[in-house]
């Protein structure tokens, strides 16, 4: 799966991939999602390596130090394909 291994400033994921992006207010979504969550966010804080409990799974995904936001969110719509 592209999406998963690529970082965005390496492609466009959404060229490459095919997807139809759709504008909803605060943010996009793909029109070929079967579900998709409308979130507000609430929260964030960027991964830290002191906060990891197994050091090998932070060496195992941030070799190259480019680090993950991490969101917390409240679910305000729901839509699903029919």
């Amino acid at each position: 799966m592209l999406a998963g291994k690529l970082h965005g400033n390496e492609c466009n994921k959404t060229e490459a991939t095919g997807l139809t992006p759709c504008f909803e207010e605060h943010g996009v979504y793909f029109n070929e999602a079967e579900i998709v969550f409308i979130c507000r966010k609430i929260f964030h804080t960027d991964v830290d390596q002191s906060l990891f409990d197994d050091q090998d799974v932070y060496r195992g995904y941030y070799h190259d130090a480019h680090y993950h936001r991490v969101f917390i969110g409240e679910i305000e719509k729901v839509l699903r394909r029919a």
